[in-house]
């Protein structure tokens, strides 16, 4: 686990943007996906927002924090998916309509500070042991901390994104 701070303009920004991305949901109509309701969606794109802001500032790459309508289509940060949570030993979701071949980072917010979790292939998230339902929502691989990979493997150049099958 890798530990980083982001300095408040940083999190105004990602906050910013996470606020934008949902306004343009509600603007195009779109519903809450995997059976969430409107309980928490502008939470959930901040801090999304965040989380991608400080997985590029760890990898030293440049986080546009592009909003756009087709914006489902992109990996959240260079090639990766980042995917935020705000309670130490909660797991990393993966969707089953996930999309394969991506590596998937798990990030723990604590604001300023940020903890880089680890990573997995969404591939080799997909174990029949950890697919559960959680809220009456469809079911969804939780991936436990202890079986992510060091995040310093996704810098080394070692790890590239799969081929899709």
């Amino acid at each position: 686990m890798t530990k980083t701070k982001l300095t408040w303009v940083e999190i105004q920004h990602a906050g910013y943007v996470g606020v934008m991305r949902q306004t343009l949901a509600l603007q195009l109509g779109r519903q809450p996906a995997y059976g969430y309701d409107d309980r928490q969606p502008w939470e959930d794109h901040v801090n999304g927002a965040i989380a991608e802001q400080a997985v590029a500032k760890w990898a030293g790459v440049y986080w546009s924090g592009m909003i756009h309508e087709r914006i489902t289509l992109l990996s959240d940060v260079g090639a990766w998916e980042v995917r935020s949570k705000t309670t130490a030993g909660h797991k990393l979701i993966v969707r089953p309509d996930a999309r394969r071949e991506a590596a998937y980072i798990s990030v723990l917010l604590d604001l300023p500070h940020v903890t880089i979790c680890g990573w997995i292939h969404g591939a080799d998230a997909m174990r029949a042991q950890w697919l559960r339902t959680y809220d009456e929502r469809p079911p969804a691989y939780f991936v436990p901390d202890g079986a992510l990979h060091h995040e310093d493997e996704l810098l080394s150049g070692k790890v590239e994104q799969r081929v899709a099958a």
